[in-house]
């Protein structure tokens, strides 16, 4: 599946590393979380007592991972990129890659779930607006995803071995 390119992110192959976290964290996450928030609408509409349901708890699950993978980016990735920029050099260290990954991949099984779970037909009513806004947050997650990985850490990974990239699905290969 091709995943459209975000809003801002043309921009991210032509500008500077400081610009290009700028760019991430004052423009592109804020869009990510308004995703975020427009399912979390749809889902309470449905569903006045979710927080004792499945469903409630991927929610949650998808909001805490959401915001752990802000935060790791920006006060420990961000930082270190930065850092290796300034030096001109690219990093032989894994460890700051996978402490975020980590977070997109349990946001990726957290939502996988939710869709799943939204899917079936113990599900007391239909949940239209609940699938398409978690099915718009998933594609916009994957494809800043794969725009953050070809155009901000490829330039800084000279990591081999079980360091693993993001593949064109958005998904770790």
């Amino acid at each position: 599946m091709q995943y459209p390119t975000p809003t801002g992110f043309s921009r991210l192959a032509t500008i500077p590393t400081q610009q290009q976290i700028e760019l991430l964290l004052q423009e592109i996450y804020p869009q990510l979380f308004q995703q975020l928030n427009l399912l979390n609408d749809a889902l309470s509409i449905w569903s006045k007592e979710m927080d004792n349901t499945s469903t409630g708890a991927l929610l949650l699950k998808i909001n805490e991972e959401l915001i752990q993978l802000y935060r790791k980016e920006q006060g420990e990735l961000y930082p270190f990129l930065l850092q290796l920029d300034a030096e001109g050099q690219r990093s032989d260290c894994c460890s700051p890659f996978k402490k975020v990954k980590v977070h997109y991949s349990a946001l990726l099984t957290a939502g996988a779930q939710l869709q799943q779970a939204l899917a079936l037909p113990e599900t007391a009513e239909p949940v239209p607006d609940a699938g398409q806004a978690l099915g718009r947050f998933l594609q916009e997650l994957i494809s800043i995803q794969i725009h953050k990985e070809k155009y901000v850490l490829a330039r800084f990974r000279n990591c081999t071995g079980s360091c693993k990239t993001i593949n064109n699905d958005g998904h770790p290969h």
